[in-house]
């Protein structure tokens, strides 16, 4: 019994997730990044590198979203190392 209840859970938490979309993780990620990078002192490639240190809770629940609907990892490691690169760009003052 207890294996069935935890089971709905689980498929309810995903439908759920899917439902929301990965969007809400990624903005919040992202605005979690930024706003603990202007709480850093100092060189601004450090602080980029302390952001994202701080945020790999947001990072998981990312990849674990992706891991759920089937994304390989490769792939996703990708997206989040561009994503890296364009909020580092952005802390360091060259959001280009």
């Amino acid at each position: 019994m207890k294996r069935l209840v935890l089971s709905i859970i689980l498929l309810l938490a995903s439908a759920s997730a899917e439902a929301q979309g990965v969007k809400p993780l990624i903005k919040r990620y992202d605005d979690r990044v930024l706003t603990v990078s202007l709480g850093i002192s100092g060189e601004r490639r450090v602080a980029a590198e302390q952001s994202f240190s701080a945020c790999q809770t947001e990072e998981q629940a990312i990849r674990a979203y992706f891991a759920l609907i089937g994304v390989l990892p490769t792939s996703v490691e990708v997206a989040m190392v561009s994503r890296k690169l364009r909020l580092k760009k952005i802390i360091m003052g060259n959001p280009q």
